[in-house]
């Protein structure tokens, strides 16, 4: 049975999505806003997050790049910086009692794009190349709109891009149009618009031209760049938490990024853990807290427990003397549960058996391989070199033709200063795999046993039955540990398939763990379909995941990927693969095609160690 999800079967550009984050984070100055793919281009900036619109998908190379990238640009050089939120907060006040209320905000949306376009290109001429050819791609799409809209009878719907086309293609184009075309003298007047102010009067000035002929709202939305919802905009000078006599100054910040500044400002000048407060002068508001349950905050409040990535919970003291992964916001609401896993009493050992047989002479020639080199560089490290210390034996230099004298100290260790995390996906997409699966862990397990280097095995997963907005239950069951002697092969086989995956947070749990460890050398092994999946994970674990596995390839730890099926593998799986894992993966429907493979780069990535530590 094929299991594998195809995510209406888009693959996300990980690779490419994490480039557009970091300029986005680059351009605002805000390391906290995470980049998504959405139908519209927007910002959320009480969520810290940021679109890029879709329609850029299928599209050729310098189109799709330029569209992306202006759709940064606008997002971060204009609404992040240039729009006002004080004149869009008043004017969000007005329009309550105006007809055609969803009109007029898209209108001021729409006018203020083009108004920062244009200030983008006179500030960075460089850029200009880019919103041509993000032109020559939406203004070929607003004449569709806009005759298709027409025909139906949605004038309000047909006005935006009536709008669009005279902002982008020019007035010209558009003469003859009775129906809109009083409307062009306001559109030619937004080239001279200085503000978010003057926006919102040609937005006005437009509404109240149409006014009579127009019957209802838009349908539908096609521009919305902030996402600021009422009732929380409205009280934007304070927390969502907080009465509104307790609220501080009533003025609003002028842009987006001045309000964030002024957050982080605060947040960071607080001590204690009383850190849920109003914005900009929360100190002497009052908690909604009709049952009493908040007791109130005191400087000298200690926090109890500090989530680490790791099981469980520290204290103050502990938690200076461990390392920790910074994680993302989207895993803000994880509990991580860490546990042995359970031996099964009904596992086959004739299973074990059979496997092992089968793997045996590949796990035999790994090791022999090991064994081998390892001696090599000991002989050549400590006896017979052609430079180095004099050694007291100097017989060869009459029997040899050409006798080498010399030795080199301090390499009498054989031992592979090397440590292993082999994590397993435990999602129920590997339900059909699992046989497949627990034979390959088995057999780089033996090989690291043989090898005498210390390796954990853990499986993940997600119960996505208690799973909530506000708890999302992690497992992770311990197969093996580092420093354990005894054969892990019956905890293997009793591995099961479970509910969900959320792979960008346990490798950061298995990075976080590798990290304490004292060997020069560390490997993380990852057994998974590649399909992250879990609550409110979505598009999101593919690119999460990728940038886990960018930053562990980046703190200098060894990373592979493993995937071994009992059907064919898919283009589209592989394609995923290398989106997710680049070229650090294996993955064949063949125990014997997948052994190979894995032994492959098992050997590259272990002729690596020892080349470091020679």
């Amino acid at each position: 049975m094929e299991r594998f999800i195809k995510f209406n079967n888009e693959v996300v550009e990980a690779g490419e999505l994490l480039h557009f984050e970091r300029l986005a984070r680059a351009w605002m100055n805000a390391d906290n806003f995470t980049l998504s793919e959405r139908q519209l281009i927007e910002m959320n900036p009480l969520e810290q997050t940021v679109a890029i619109s879709v329609f850029w998908r299928h599209r050729p190379q310098d189109i799709q790049h330029a569209g992306r990238i202006t759709d940064v640009l606008l997002l971060a050089q204009g609404f992040f910086r240039r729009f006002h939120l004080r004149e869009y907060a008043r004017f969000k006040e007005e329009i309550v009692d105006y007809p055609y209320p969803d009109l007029l905000e898209q209108l001021v949306f729409l006018l203020e794009e083009y108004r920062f376009g244009e200030q983008i290109q006179k500030s960075r001429p460089g850029t200009r190349k880019w919103f041509r050819a993000r032109e020559k791609a939406t203004i070929p799409y607003y004449w569709q709109q806009y005759n298709s809209l027409k025909k139906r009878g949605l004038l309000s719907d047909a006005l935006l891009f009536y709008s669009a086309i005279a902002l982008y293609d020019g007035t010209l184009q558009l003469e003859g149009d009775e129906d809109f075309e009083d409307v062009l003298p306001l559109l030619r007047m937004q080239n001279f618009s200085q503000s978010t102010s003057d926006s919102i009067d040609v937005a006005y000035g437009i509404l109240y031209r149409m006014q009579n002929k127009l019957k209802d709202d838009p349908q539908l939305t096609h521009f919305q760049h902030l996402v600021l919802p009422g009732s929380v905009f409205e009280n934007f000078t304070y927390h969502r938490g907080m009465k509104k006599d307790g609220k501080g100054s009533d003025q609003t910040k002028d842009s987006v990024e001045e309000m964030m500044q002024m957050w982080h400002q605060e947040s960071e000048q607080e001590e204690g853990m009383h850190l849920r407060f109003e914005i900009e002068h929360g100190r002497d508001s009052e908690l909604v807290d009709p049952e009493g349950a908040v007791e109130e905050g005191r400087e000298d409040h200690d926090p109890t427990t500090i989530a680490l990535g790791e099981s469980g919970s520290t204290n103050r003291e502990e938690y200076d003397k461990t390392l920790f992964i910074k994680v993302p916001k989207i895993h803000q609401a994880v509990t991580e549960i860490e546990k042995p896993v359970e031996i099964n009493s009904s596992v086959n050992l004739s299973t074990i058996v059979r496997d092992r047989a089968e793997q045996a002479p590949y796990v035999k020639q790994l090791v022999t391989l090991f064994q081998k080199e390892m001696a090599r560089k000991e002989t050549e490290h400590l006896t017979g070199l052609s430079k180095g210390r004099l050694q007291k034996n100097l017989l060869p230099l009459w029997l040899e033709e050409r006798p080498k004298l010399f030795y080199r100290k301090g390499q009498e260790s054989k031992d592979l200063d090397a440590v292993f995390y082999l994590l397993l996906d435990g999602s129920a997409s590997m339900q059909e795999k699992m046989d497949e699966t627990n034979a390959a862990v088995l057999y780089v397990h033996d090989v690291l046993t043989k090898l005498a280097i210390p390796h954990r095995i853990v499986q993940h997963y997600e119960d996505a039955y208690d799973a909530t907005d506000n708890y999302q239950p992690n497992y992770f069951e311990v197969v093996h540990e580092f420093d354990r002697q005894e054969d892990a092969a019956p905890a293997i086989y009793s591995l099961e398939a479970h509910e969900d995956n959320r792979d960008g947070y346990a490798l950061r749990v298995a990075e976080n763990s590798l990290l304490a460890r004292p060997e020069r050398q560390k490997f993380l092994v990852y057994f998974s379909d590649g399909e992250p999946s879990a609550f409110e994970y979505r598009e999101q674990g593919i690119i999460d995941t990728a940038d886990a596995v960018q930053a562990i390839t980046k703190k200098g730890i060894a990373f592979l990927h493993l995937f071994l099926s009992d059907a064919p593998v898919s283009e589209e799986q592989r394609q995923l693969f290398e989106t997710i894992y680049g070229n650090r993966t294996a993955a064949t429907d063949s125990l014997n095609q997948f052994t190979a493979e894995a032994h492959r780069l098992l050997k590259r990535m272990l002729q690596q160690l020892l080349q470091v530590q020679g």
